[in-house]
């Protein structure tokens, strides 16, 4: 990821000149092992609805100017020995002329193979900025996909198979504004996966998913149509770098065979952080607890659909989708700081924060592996420490106006060290 403007001079501020010098040598200590990735997340929409309940983004606040910041675009760019080279874009456009209109396109290709490619379109002016309107298409391709099997298990740091996996999606959502910080949202999705034999690791000898687990419940794919029903609340102040606040996500998912779909399952989903300042809030304390429970038969539940754990947004000291089950809860806490800013050239508001963080979860396979997670005994306490998983870490992050945050962390845990992640927009 790196942005370059050829102009005349260069800026001349010597505070300028080396904030973007230490931009230049974080990203290139990241070009090795890093993880361009698209964050697999289930409440993704709901988190762009969150970001337009912020003050400047409701219906009565006056439309800012065009050369407030409000837009962005970065190239990716990086490099793992599993991918090969990767190369991409990022481009996010907030108030589009004035209008309400946020468009925003995240495009990355790997040399082995790997894409990802995701256009947003949200609308937050309708109806005198009652009603939000929008919607959202993805693909994406990866032929080395990692499985690490079900549940809380001790299998890693190597998978137990690859498999090729590409998704196929789209998503239509009208959101009502009940107050400023408030809204209801309803949405209809589409997804279409494809599981098979991919990219063979000669490396280790890993064999694939679809021969070593045929009778896996989603191990050929399938067809899943979803009907959303969410509740968003969001009382921060700013998108790229809030110091106070509330974001409260609680959504229920239900995917019926009835409607087209190959497969039968509710999910109910519950994120919730707070953020809270200190030191005139150059310094933030941020907490955040999630969780998510899937009810249906397990026959009926594929695989890649299960609630996960791993990867750039929880557990980000192991691999994306380490732990699956049909449960799971999520804890994470933030220690964030303002480093630098300053103005690239009559463009952005350059904004640099560091963080330092730690994370604790599982996932449950049933209902039984919660009751005996949770069985008040003499050894509750130690079970609860043994049981939960744990990563730490820390990470920069850099803002581009109003528009864009480019997210660097690092993750530790006691299965992989140094876990390098280079993706977009806050943990929560």
């Amino acid at each position: 990821m790196f942005r370059l403007y050829l102009r005349d001079r260069l800026p001349k501020s010597p505070v300028t000149t080396v904030s973007l010098a230490a931009i230049a040598l974080v990203l290139l200590m990241c070009l090795y092992r890093v993880a361009l990735v698209e964050a697999r997340d289930t409440l993704t929409t709901e988190r762009a609805i969150g970001d337009l309940l912020t003050s400047r983004d409701t219906g009565e606040a006056e439309s800012p100017p065009e050369d407030s910041g409000e837009w962005g675009l970065l190239p990716q760019v990086g490099f793992s020995p599993d991918q090969g080279i990767k190369v991409g874009v990022k481009y996010t456009a907030r108030h589009v002329r004035g209008t309400g209109l946020t468009l925003d396109l995240n495009a990355i290709g790997a040399q082995k193979g790997q894409q990802s490619y995701t256009l947003t379109g949200l609308h937050s002016m309708l109806l005198d900025g009652h009603l939000m309107a929008g919607g959202q298409a993805t693909f994406s391709s990866d032929p080395t996909h990692e499985f690490f099997g079900l549940g809380n298990n001790e299998v890693g740091p190597d998978p137990l198979s690859t498999h090729r996996v590409q998704t196929i999606g789209g998503t239509l959502t009208l959101a009502w504004r009940v107050f400023d910080r408030l809204a209801i949202a309803l949405s209809a999705g589409y997804r279409d996966v494809q599981i098979g034999r991919g990219e063979a690791d000669t490396d280790h000898n890993t064999p694939f998913t679809v021969d070593v687990f045929p009778e896996l419940t989603g191990i050929d794919g399938g067809r899943t149509i979803p009907l959303t029903l969410s509740l968003i609340f969001n009382n921060r102040e700013d998108i790229t770098r809030p110091t106070q606040g509330w974001s409260l996500i609680a959504e229920i998912e239900h995917v019926d065979r009835s409607l087209g779909s190959d497969f039968e399952f509710t999910r109910f989903s519950v994120d919730a952080s707070y953020l809270w300042p200190i030191l005139k809030r150059r310094q933030i304390i941020a907490v955040r607890l999630g969780g998510k429970h899937i009810v249906g038969d397990q026959n009926d539940i594929p695989f890649y659909e299960l609630a996960h754990l791993g990867g750039d947004n929880t557990l980000r000291g192991f691999f994306q989708d380490r732990f699956l089950g049909k449960s799971l809860l999520l804890a994470t806490l933030e220690y964030r700081f303002k480093l630098l800013d300053f103005a690239f050239f009559d463009l952005w508001q350059v904004r640099i924060d560091g963080v330092a963080f730690g994370e604790t979860g599982r996932v449950f396979i049933d209902a039984d592996d919660v009751e005996e997670q949770f069985r008040l005994d003499d050894e509750f306490a130690s079970r609860l420490i043994d049981n939960f998983k744990y990563s730490y870490g820390g990470g920069i992050r850099i803002a581009l106006g109003k528009a864009i945050l480019a997210r660097i962390d690092v993750g530790f845990s006691d299965e992989e060290t140094a876990l390098v992640y280079l993706t977009f927009s806050h943990t929560f």
